[in-house]
């Protein structure tokens, strides 16, 4: 489990989303920010490798490079132009596609139909490396663990990731407990609680729903 450190920034980011009042595009331009922020993280830790390079005064230098992973960044539908937009604008030349449930959550999103899909093919010759799953809001954890089925079936990653913001408990043990090879997880702040209705608490409310409407 990897947290990102909430510092000041991150916490008025996460307040602009909670608050009630907060108009539609505040809220997107903070889903993004906090996308490219968990998104900067995972590259640090996974995309980097130790280099001793030369400097313009003729002395090695001690740092880091990239290092070249075909990439796939997937989410809901609703995810797909923010939150995981934010994630995949780290990634450069990262592939990019969603899932739509048209709006089932819960066992629901596990047991029905994909609704609707855009899921990418990496060019010929490529294999596909690492796979992102970006799930901004994770109740009971059943629409992520519906889309890294899928992703496993398609790609055969060697590592998937799960990136979210808001989340509960019960949701980081379903995702654990139900994707394999289990995930590698980054969450931001501390879980919310869930109530009766799958719904998290203090939450954000049907984030789909206002980010579109």
């Amino acid at each position: 489990m990897n947290k990102v450190q909430t510092d000041p920034y991150i916490n008025m980011l996460l307040t602009i989303i909670r608050d009630n009042s907060t108009q539609k595009q505040e809220i997107r331009d903070a889903i993004k920010t906090l996308g490219q922020i968990v998104g900067r993280r995972i590259y640090g830790d996974h995309y980097t490798s130790a280099k001793i390079v030369q400097t313009p005064m003729q002395q090695p230098y001690q740092g880091l490079v990239s290092r070249l992973a075909t990439t796939v960044v997937l989410s809901t539908r609703d995810d797909h132009e923010y939150f995981a937009a934010g994630i995949a604008s780290v990634f450069d030349g990262c592939l990019r596609g969603y899932m739509d449930f048209s709006g089932a959550r819960g066992e629901q999103a596990l047991n029905l139909p994909i609704q609707a899909a855009s899921l990418p093919t990496p060019p010929v010759g490529q294999v596909v490396s690492n796979v992102i799953i970006a799930k901004s809001v994770l109740a009971t954890g059943c629409t992520a663990v519906s889309i890294a089925r899928k992703a496993i079936e398609l790609y055969r990653p060697e590592k998937i990731f799960l990136v979210s913001t808001f989340y509960s408990q019960r949701g980081l043990e379903e995702v654990n407990h139900q994707i394999y090879p289990r995930p590698e997880i980054y969450i931001i702040g501390e879980p919310d609680d869930l109530n009766s209705d799958g719904m998290l608490v203090p939450g954000v409310g049907n984030l789909d729903q206002r980010l579109s409407s």
